[in-house]
C-alpha cells in the first residue's frame, strides 16, 4: 500500500512493485503469499489511500514496569480488573 500511495505515476509503482516483490522473495517469503498480499494492496485505489484517516479516540495508557520474577502476574491482576468494569 505505501508503495502505492507514494507513487504517483502508475509506472513507477509498477517497477517499485517488481523490485519490492524480488527483495521480499530473495529473504525468503514465499513466493505465494507475497504476490497475493501484494494483489490485495494494489486493489485499494490510490486516492483512498491518500485520504486522511480519523483516529478513533481511545483511552489507553502504556503500563511500563520493569520485570522483576518477585512480582504478581500483572497481566491476570489488569484482566481481572477490566472484567469489573
Amino acid at each position: 500500500m505505501r508503495i502505492n500511495r507514494n507513487c504517483s505515476k502508475e509506472e513507477t509503482c509498477r517497477t517499485r512493485t517488481i523490485e519490492y516483490k524480488g527483495y521480499l522473495k530473495w529473504q525468503n517469503y514465499g513466493s505465494d503469499l507475497v504476490d497475493k498480499q501484494f494483489d490485495k494492496a494494489l486493489q485499494i485505489e490510490r486516492s483512498e489511500l491518500l485520504k486522511d484517516k480519523v483516529k478513533s479516540n481511545k483511552n489507553i495508557f502504556p503500563l511500563v514496569i520493569d520485570f522483576n520474577r518477585l512480582f504478581p502476574n500483572i497481566s491476570q491482576i489488569v484482566h481481572k480488573q477490566d472484567s469489573f468494569t
